[in-house]
């Protein structure tokens, strides 16, 4: 089965009467190279690679394997450190060049590759590019110098020997493993301050040798796991986020299956789409003004707020002073929502009350909502 990218193989062999699996695992390592665990060996995909070029005589194959310079594009390297895979010659039986799950080409046909003797029909290429059943590939092994002979391996699940003169496959191999493919970088971009929607940007995650083909958000609320939410894609926009800090995770996915993350931390202040409708008092602050000669006038700031919690502008203001005075003035309020109201008689030590008119506060827009007042009246 396939395991990200991996072909991932289980096979079950008899050993004294009881069952027991084998398992092998072959590893795309991107860059046309596939490495086998059990062996560690490092494979061509290609098993035609270089065309025409990578058939002929066992001689030519040694020249050819020795020559060879791959450009590895995911890891800007060049390997030359290549030969042809090797077969097998049992110690005890010198004499046998024959075999079936023998040698580095045996152990891929049947243990990683799961293929099964003389079956076209489930022949199985796993990973391989342009590797077919009963294809013959040489192997680097001499079995006789005179005259000369070497061991071929047979797609068909069979070792055997064959003249070196003979015209076969090439297929090239190396020790080793080159290493797993660079990941993907992933760029979640800078920290950023919202209200109650945003919009993410991972345009600047970038794969030098592969393509990222997914892009998955994770935003984790610190104070309610409930409140957690996901996206996809470049510059995913979310709404409806809930005050308090987001912690960010961008991960990306490449073509070969690699992943980056990065993060970011997002705070998020709460929504800002409240339409005000309605006015009230917010407070009233009764205090007193110079006048001549040691005599005071009443003054009292009055402060309105909208539904929303926003001081209001333009709004009129009309009110009652009682007591020392006795006077029933307007004022308007400005930006900051406050209007000063004050008297234009004076008093000297003066005691007075304010209280703002039943429907004493109007406005262009806002409806007066004297239910939400957090005061009525003031007293000085």
């Amino acid at each position: 089965m396939l395991r990200g990218n991996s072909l991932f193989f289980c096979v079950f062999i008899l050993s004294f009467g009881v069952v027991v699996p084998v398992c092998a695992e072959l590893i795309d390592r991107g860059g046309g190279l596939i490495y086998d665990t059990d062996l560690d060996i490092t494979w061509l995909k290609d098993a035609n690679y270089d065309g025409s070029n990578a058939a002929g005589t066992w001689g030519k194959g040694m020249t050819w394997a020795d020559n060879l310079v791959y450009y590895d594009a995911v890891r800007d390297v060049y390997w030359d450190d290549w030969r042809l895979p090797r077969g097998y010659i049992s110690p005890e039986d010198p004499d046998n060049p024959y075999g079936y799950n023998v040698g580095e080409m045996g152990h891929l046909f049947y243990d990683e590759l799961g293929n099964t003797y003389l079956d076209p029909t489930t022949f199985n290429a796993g990973p391989f590019i342009d590797l077919y059943y009963n294809n013959r590939f040489w192997t680097s092994t001499m079995f006789r110098t005179l005259p000369p002979n070497a061991l071929i391996y047979g797609f068909w699940g069979f070792q055997d020997v064959y003249p070196t003169t003979n015209n076969f496959r090439f297929w090239a191999v190396r020790d080793g493993d080159v290493g797993p493919a660079p990941s993907p970088t992933a760029d979640a971009g800078g920290d950023q301050v919202v209200f109650d929607e945003v919009t993410l940007d991972g345009s600047g995650s970038y794969d030098t040798y592969g393509t990222i083909v997914s892009f998955d958000w994770l935003l984790q609320h610190r104070d309610d796991p409930d409140n957690d939410r996901t996206a996809a894609g470049v510059n995913p926009t979310i709404s409806s986020l809930e005050p308090d800090f987001y912690d960010v995770t961008l991960t990306v996915t490449n073509d070969d299956g690699l992943t980056g993350t990065d993060t970011m931390l997002l705070a998020v202040a709460g929504s800002c789409d409240c339409v005000a409708s309605t006015m009230h008092i917010q407070s009233i602050i009764a205090e007193t003004a110079p006048a001549i000669r040691n005599q005071k006038y009443g003054k009292v700031t009055v402060t309105i707020y909208d539904d929303c919690g926003n001081p209001v502008s333009g709004a009129d203001v009309t009110g009652t002073f009682s007591g020392d005075y006795d006077q029933t003035i307007t004022g308007t309020t400005g930006p900051d929502g406050t209007a000063v109201i004050t008297t234009s008689a004076s008093a000297k030590k003066p005691s007075y009350m304010f209280c703002v008119e039943l429907n004493g506060v109007s406005h262009g827009t806002l409806t007066y909502a004297p239910n939400d007042n957090i005061e009525d009246c003031k007293s000085k």
